[in-house]
């Protein structure tokens, strides 16, 4: 099983209840959904998320918007001296 279809399983990503839900209507057993999310880990499954993408979302325009020159005079970082102001321990 890859993932879930939403015209089967009525969802577009498992989350615990519906592991729980689809354990119990498959094998008869009850489970709290954190013990069905344990039991997963414990086979060896991961919990992975994807990155969300917006269903217009053009490809075409991301790869342009890529292929523009990196510009060093605007950083979309903050400079430090803005960073210090957000320390939430004084004296550090």
């Amino acid at each position: 099983m890859v993932g879930p279809d939403r015209n089967r399983d009525g969802v577009v990503h498992w989350r615990g209840i519906d592991l729980k839900r689809v354990i119990e209507e498959r094998f008869g057993v009850s489970y709290h959904e954190r013990h069905a999310s344990t039991l997963l880990k414990r086979l060896g499954f991961i919990h992975v998320s994807a990155r969300p993408r917006h269903p217009r979302q053009d490809p075409s325009v991301m790869d342009a918007f890529k292929k523009l020159p990196n510009n060093p005079e605007v950083s979309h970082r903050p400079s430090a001296a803005r960073q210090t102001d957000r320390n939430l321990v004084p004296g550090r």
